[in-house]
């Protein structure tokens, strides 16, 4: 059983396409660097360059569909800064215990494919900047109908500069519990439309 994946690719700098699908984590409680270890945590295990003293992620296309990740609590940050990922495939990724989404396709702006179909973050419980600068992704690449707000305490910030959204109507999307909603779609500037829920 894995049970431990730190600094898995690091300094793995060449490398652009990865295939992590079908990945039994199930064991896996933590992703990378905390102070507490009995939390499950994830940082990052995938490569960052340092250019000018300013990390820039590898990878273009990665693939984590159908991936295991049961116990980790925290996907927090896990791609951020993950500026050249263009495809990104968590369709299926079972995250069932999961509560803090905060930052987790932050500064990712050249996504532009994300399948999240039948990703499981029912429980979370933070989604601060969640999508923020993902400058590139419209609303139409991906379905907010299977990231689950309902138990949000902040969704500050969710999709602040996602500057290709043009409309945003989702009934699904009731963050009934968030005490803030403060820049969630600040930097917008092609927003149009936000239809009621």
């Amino acid at each position: 059983k894995v049970t431990n994946v730190y600094q898995m690719f690091t300094d793995c700098t060449n490398l652009t396409t990865l295939n992590m699908a079908n990945f039994n984590a199930s064991s896996l409680e933590w992703f990378g660097i905390h102070s507490n270890m009995n939390y499950s945590y994830v940082w990052t295990i995938f490569p960052l360059k340092n250019v000018n003293n300013t990390p820039h992620g590898t990878l273009r296309s990665l693939d984590m569909s159908n991936f295991n990740g049961s116990k980790l609590q925290t996907l927090g940050d896990m791609f951020d800064r993950q500026d050249n990922l263009i495809t990104l495939n968590l369709a299926g990724f079972n995250g069932r215990s999961l509560t803090n989404l905060t930052s987790l396709f932050y500064c990712c702006n050249n996504l532009t494919n994300l399948n999240l179909s039948g990703f499981n973050s029912y429980n979370g419980t933070q989604h601060a900047s969640m999508f923020s600068h993902c400058e590139r992704l419209s609303n139409a690449d991906f379905l907010i109908n299977d990231v689950h707000v309902n138990y949000s305490n902040t969704v500050a910030g969710m999709f602040a500069a996602c500057y290709n959204f043009k409309t945003f109507n989702y009934p699904t999307f009731l963050p009934n519990n968030s005490n803030t909603f403060a820049s969630l779609f600040e930097g917008c500037n092609n927003l149009k439309t936000v239809l009621q829920y």
